[in-house]
């Protein structure tokens, strides 16, 4: 088993706090003073060139301040745990409607929509009824549906999958067209072939199916769809024929391994394929199918099992690509402390492998 690293005293002290803890209990608990460190002197050594360990208080400044292995922290006198809790990381199935801001609450209508076991005014009420310290990994619009994630404990899992590059997402997306033969190719190959520029950057589909087309035909001025037979007998009224128009609509499976806001909406939008429906369908190996079976409904949820967590964390590089990150990060502290020079070492050193590996290919 690998040492551990350095940590951040808010990272320590919020993956460790039982009850979980939000970043606003952190800062009150920190603010108050009530946060004790039992560690080395930052040079390693105490006043007599010997190794001795001094509790100190940490101060309202000091929330970047790195624990080391060695270190003991105390909240309220008791000392927490030297190693994280394992990871509790629920999946959603978010109903259209539900926003990912965990302040902003649906219309009680919305609410009274859905199923009694599946009634959530909010996202709040939603986590807080399965767990008191979940948020959510990632986002979805308050207007689309399905697999949303969300952890307790699961910082560094959460930074890989939300980080771009490292994950695929997969969505159904149901678009309007302007004619029955769009997408057209030209359209399909826009939105893979990296060429797209939006107003935040660059951005492109991995991959693009089409899974159906359908033409819907309506009365002009209403809403109700015809049926072809009614459409084709030209229903009159009055002296004249009812004008009825066409409807061209496709459906669309999208992967993406970016997350920005609104990007698969707006990736469609660039090409001229407005959303009108959008459903994420899986996040790497996980599925609405495999997680909630083909009875899923939105409101629904699940908590992962330990094999599923794992297959997430393989999905984006396993806790070695973690660690290296964190390694690569303590390389970039300016004026590290005496305490911090071994791992820093180790750190280059690994990066010096790299560069030599590269070379050498």
């Amino acid at each position: 088993m690998q040492e551990p690293l350095p940590m951040a005293l808010e990272a320590y002290v919020r993956t460790r706090l039982p009850g979980g803890c939000k970043k606003s209990r952190f800062d009150t608990i920190l603010g108050e003073g009530r946060i004790k460190i039992a560690c080395l002197p930052e040079n390693g050594h105490g006043e007599d060139g010997k190794s001795s360990t001094g509790v100190i208080v940490a101060q309202a400044h000091e929330r970047r301040k790195l624990i080391f292995p060695e270190d003991k922290v105390y909240v309220d006198g008791a000392p927490l745990p030297e190693d994280s809790p394992h990871e509790l990381i629920f999946a959603l199935y978010k109903p259209s409607g539900i926003s990912c801001d965990l302040g902003v609450s649906a219309p009680p209508s919305f609410a009274q929509s859905l199923p009694p076991h599946r009634r959530h005014a909010d996202l709040a009420s939603w986590f807080k009824s399965l767990s008191p310290a979940l948020r959510h990994i990632g986002r979805l619009d308050k207007a689309t549906t399905g697999l949303l994630l969300a952890g307790e404990n699961a910082g560094g899992l959460t930074s890989l999958i939300i980080e771009p590059g490292l994950l695929q997402k997969t969505y159904e997306a149901r678009v309007r067209c302007k004619s029955p033969d769009m997408p057209t190719r030209q359209q399909l190959t826009s939105l893979m072939d990296g060429k797209l520029r939006l107003k935040d950057g660059p951005a492109r589909c991995i991959e693009v199916t089409v899974l159906s087309k359908e033409t819907k035909i309506f009365e002009k001025g209403s809403s109700r769809k015809l049926s072809l037979g009614a459409s084709a007998k030209r229903r009159r009224t009055g002296n004249g024929p009812a004008k009825v128009y066409k409807q061209y609509e496709s459906v669309l499976r999208i992967t993406i391994d970016i997350g920005r806001h609104r990007i698969v909406r707006r990736i469609l939008a660039a090409v001229d394929l407005p959303c009108m429906f959008l459903k994420r369908t899986a996040i790497g190996s996980l599925s609405l199918d495999n997680l909630f079976g083909p009875d899923g409904k939105p409101g629904d949820s699940v908590q992962l099992d330990r094999a599923q967590i794992d297959t997430l964390w393989k999905d984006v590089g396993g806790r070695a690509l973690l660690r290296k990150k964190h390694l690569l990060a303590l390389t970039k502290i300016e004026n590290p402390p005496p305490r911090l020079i071994p791992y820093v070492h180790v750190a280059t050193q690994g990066l010096l492998r790299n560069v030599s590996t590269r070379s050498r290919s």
